[in-house]
């Protein structure tokens, strides 16, 4: 499999989204990119990790992080999935699993990706990767936002 290290260069890629066409390196331009990689929509656990972001939503969105979230779920599961979380940021759909496997988080049965975050800077470099991401892990969200904080104060 696989796998994609901080300093690398963060695999290009366009989705359908809940906002329209996701297109990272037209992201990156902007800022920040928060990439979420999830198992499936409704899931308890799905619901965890996309509600901490949900959470700190506006402080991320003040840092200048753009937020997606990535499962293989179609749109119309993912439009229902967000309308009933109030998900705030976009949720793209990868059924052929394209992007789950470049970033190297596809799950060993091969048909859904492993809870994952990925930061990637401005000029398109993994700032931070996580592979088996866990929503009750608070050193895990600390050393994330701490690269945020620090990233978007050098920007």
């Amino acid at each position: 499999m696989v796998e994609v290290l901080e300093g690398e260069a963060a695999p290009l890629f366009c989705l359908t989204s809940t906002a329209g066409e996701f297109c990272l390196e037209s992201k990156i331009n902007h800022g920040l990119v928060l990439i979420i990689f999830y198992t499936n929509d409704f899931t308890p656990s799905c619901k965890r990790v996309l509600g901490i972001f949900t959470e700190e939503f506006k402080w991320l969105e003040s840092m200048g992080v753009e937020l997606v979230g990535i499962s293989k779920e179609g749109i119309d599961s993912h439009i229902e999935f967000a309308n009933q979380c109030d998900i705030p940021f976009p949720l793209a759909s990868d059924p052929d699993l394209s992007v789950i496997s470049a970033y190297g988080v596809l799950d060993d049965d091969g048909v859904a990706a492993h809870r994952s975050v990925f930061c990637v800077s401005k000029t398109g470099a993994i700032l931070h990767a996580n592979r088996f991401f866990q929503s009750g892990n608070v050193d895990q969200l600390i050393e994330l936002f701490q690269i945020i904080e620090e990233a978007s104060a050098n920007d």
